[in-house]
């Protein structure tokens, strides 16, 4: 399994699109009608670092950490 490559970049208009450097919408967080704009873009800007925050677990699961290497597993990524 693999995912778009970073950077993903949180719009600034729309405020709740993840899009890759070229433009290529990766989600779309604004289509809820449950959640106000603040949760939307706060939403959006965690998508956004996903793959930083991925990034940090791998590093962390081969220094030897058990809850990233969980993490990981979970993820479907062992």
């Amino acid at each position: 399994m693999t995912h778009t490559p970073a950077p993903w970049i949180a719009q600034t208009y729309p405020p709740t699109d993840v899009v890759t450097p070229r433009g290529e919408i990766i989600a779309n967080c604004g289509n809820s009608v449950m959640l106000d704009e603040a949760e939307k873009i706060a939403n959006t800007r965690l998508i956004a670092s996903a793959p930083l925050l991925y990034e940090y677990v791998m590093k962390c699961s081969l220094n030897g950490c058990e809850e990233a290497k969980t993490l990981l597993s979970k993820m479907g990524r062992d």
